[in-house]
C-alpha cells in the first residue's frame, strides 16, 4: 500500500525508510581522532539520504554524532560530496513540492482519519506555478517609521512572501520541524583551523 492510499506523508514515509546512521568510528580510541575512511563513506551516504528525506544538517549531526564543521569540512575538501549534497537538497525540494500538491488537490488524511484538503497547500501550488495571477500584492503608500517582525523584515529583504500560521503549519508538518536550507557551502572555514577533513583535532 503507497503513501497515497495510507493518506500519509510522503515526507514521513522516506524517514520512515531511513533507518539509523551507522556509528562512527575513529582511527583510534581518542574521541578528538578521524574517521575511518570505511565510517567516513557510510556517514556520509547515510546523510546524503537523510538530507534528501528532509532532514537538516543540525537533525543529521546529532544523529550522527558529529559536529556542523565536520560536514563543512567535508564538502570544502570533497567537491563531489559538495555536489551530492546540493542535489539531495534538491530532490527533498521536490518532495515537498509534490507533497503540498497532493495535500491541495487530492487530499490527504490528519490524525484524526477525515480525508481532507487544504486550501493553503493549494494556494501556495498557484502562487508558485502562476505568480503574476496569484502572487501577493502590496502597495506601499506609509510615512513614517514601520516596524516589522523578523520573519517579515527577512521576507522583504529576499523579495519573498511572509508565511500565515496555516501555511507555516504546513511545512512544520513536511520537515517535522526539523528543516533548513542548504548545506553550509565549500566557503565556510573549519572549527578547528587546520583543514582536517573531519573538522576535529588529530592526525591521521
Amino acid at each position: 500500500m503507497g503513501v497515497e492510499d495510507k493518506g500519509g506523508s510522503i515526507v514521513a514515509e522516506l524517514r520512515d525508510r531511513l533507518g539509523p546512521p551507522p556509528p562512527a568510528v575513529r582511527v583510534s580510541s581518542d574521541p578528538g581522532a578521524n574517521l575511518t575512511d570505511a565510517s567516513r563513506a557510510e556517514l556520509q551516504e547515510w546523510i546524503l539520504k537523510a538530507r534528501a528525506a528532509g532532514l537538516s544538517i543540525s537533525g543529521c549531526v546529532r544523529r550522527c554524532g558529529l559536529t556542523r564543521a565536520t560536514i563543512t569540512n567535508w564538502e570544502k575538501h570533497q567537491p563531489v560530496f559538495r555536489e551530492r549534497m546540493r542535489q539531495a537538497h534538491a530532490e527533498f525540494v521536490e518532495v515537498a513540492e509534490e507533497e503540498v500538491r497532493r495535500r491541495g488537490f487530492e487530499g490527504f488524511s490528519p490524525k484524526d482519519g477525515v480525508w481532507s484538503f487544504s486550501d493553503k497547500a493549494a494556494e501556495l501550488v498557484l502562487r508558485a506555478e502562476a505568480p503574476g495571477k496569484y502572487g501577493q500584492r502590496v502597495e506601499h503608500n506609509v510615512s513614517g517609521l514601520v516596524q516589522l517582525a523578523p520573519a517579515e523584515l527577512a521576507a522583504a529583504r529576499g523579495g519573498g512572501d511572509v508565511l500565515d500560521s496555516e501555511a507555516a503549519e504546513i511545512v512544520g508538518e513536511l520537515t517535522g520541524g526539523d528543516v533548513d536550507g542548504p548545506s553550509p557551502g565549500a566557503g565556510a572555514e573549519p572549527s578547528d583551523g587546520k583543514g582536517l577533513p573531519d573538522g576535529v583535532q588529530g592526525s591521521r
